[in-house]
């Protein structure tokens, strides 16, 4: 009998997917992965459960900025974020129009407004003010993921020396960008919450050092078979014995 939760997992790299280099870090309580919308509630008594939460999006940037898409258009600005406390600098956005069902107005106005965020058990980001509040998922595209750990059932714990030799992002397209070690590797995958299946294609074969992971890690991860998020942490779980147990943990950037 099995049962998938096991494994390892990753910290978010890069960011904005269209920036032309990762930014420098600083502190925040929000990490910089692609928050997706799933609902709103205005302060009116409005409320819109979000049918594609990919047209909705708000990614918190290490250097203190943010971006949003609001379906048709895209929003920036300023933020800071510590101790479950949120500040956001007034937000500009470009002024297409969208259609007449489109809730991007809604989502910056209530996100505007956001003073406090909160993370929920099951994994969703809680932002709420004086406008409403929003709920937000984490998405796997849209940032490279390091490894952190392994933690399996049998009570190993696998580490990686240089955390950031061992990445992989999730594209929008369904491929897949690894670097493992030395090396790169190249994949696709499919993920239905909270089934996942990933298949590693071409690898390249350099020579690493003595002590590469290169191998552990491309079988570790064509093994995942589910995920799930926990405040931004990404956890992929491998089949183990279901009396088992996993630890993965995630040092924020």
């Amino acid at each position: 009998m099995f049962n998938a939760f096991a494994g390892f997992l990753f910290l978010v790299l890069s960011v904005a997917p269209m920036a032309p280099a990762t930014p420098s870090v600083a502190a925040s309580g929000l990490p910089p992965v692609v928050w997706e919308l799933v609902s709103l509630s205005a302060s009116n008594g409005f409320h819109a459960d979000i049918d594609d939460p990919s047209l909705y999006t708000v990614q918190f940037l290490p250097d203190g900025r943010l971006t949003a898409r609001l379906d048709c258009n895209q929003g920036s600005g300023g933020f800071s974020a510590t101790d479950g406390l949120l500040e956001i600098e007034q937000m500009i956005s470009t002024l297409a129009l969208c259609d007449a069902d489109s809730n991007g107005h809604n989502f910056q106005f209530v996100l505007q407004g956001a003073t406090k965020y909160a993370f929920d058990p099951d994994g969703y980001l809680l932002l709420s003010g004086d406008q409403g509040d929003l709920k937000l998922r984490s998405a796997l595209s849209g940032v490279s993921w390091e490894w952190r750990e392994f933690a399996g059932g049998d009570g190993e714990i696998l580490r990686p020396t240089t955390p950031g030799q061992y990445t992989v992002e999730f594209l929008s397209d369904g491929k897949l960008v690894i670097q493992a070690d030395c090396n790169r590797a190249a994949g696709t995958y499919t993920a239905d919450d909270p089934i996942i299946d990933l298949q590693i294609g071409a690898v390249s074969r350099a020579m690493c050092p003595p002590g590469s992971l290169t191998d552990r890690f491309l079988r570790d991860l064509g093994d995942a078979s589910s995920f799930v998020f926990r405040e931004g942490r990404l956890y992929l779980a491998l089949p183990i014995e279901w009396h088992s147990r996993i630890r993965s943990r995630l040092r924020r950037p």
